[in-house]
């Protein structure tokens, strides 16, 4: 996939997470069914893991190099499992204490009445399926890069 359609993809997904959260808020989703901010906040999470992969995304050609094999010459990014994972569930995580913070002054300031706000366990349970999100976006950062490995060996 080219960082282009990466990013327009991130960008529909945004578009698409902003609009259901308007339409729940219009029609008070969130406080007739409790469990509707977590499908939201695993959205959340998979979009802000997913915008953190694309900054990461930009480094890898830099950091790329051919690597010599039997079956002909392989890109070979030096960026690892573990350091796409971290980098996914890192952004996951910002994003979404950030968000917790912005509900909590919401909810302190009066300005609109945030469900659970001060409800530690929702508070945990908000981050918990940001960061799920985060590590889906991770995994298919990951497969969308072994499928460009596997593309660029079988056209060298």
């Amino acid at each position: 996939m080219e960082k282009r359609t990466y990013l327009l993809l991130l960008f529909w997904l945004l578009v698409f997470i902003g609009v259901v959260n308007f339409f729940a808020m219009e029609v008070h989703l969130y406080w007739d069914f409790p469990w509707f901010d977590m499908p939201m906040h695993f959205l959340g999470g998979l979009w802000s893991g997913s915008i953190g992969l694309w900054f990461f995304l930009l480094r890898l050609p830099e950091e790329s190099r051919i690597e010599k094999t039997k079956q002909g010459p392989r890109r070979v990014h030096q960026s690892g499992i573990f350091s796409v994972l971290a980098t996914g569930i890192l952004s996951g995580l910002l994003i979404g204490v950030l968000w917790e913070v912005f509900e909590l002054l919401l909810y302190l300031y009066q300005i609109m009445p945030v469900g659970g706000a001060n409800n530690i366990l929702d508070t945990l349970g908000d981050l918990f399926f940001d960061t799920v999100g985060a590590f889906v976006a991770g995994i298919f950062f990951l497969s969308l890069k072994m499928g460009n490995a596997i593309k660029l060996k079988e056209t060298e």
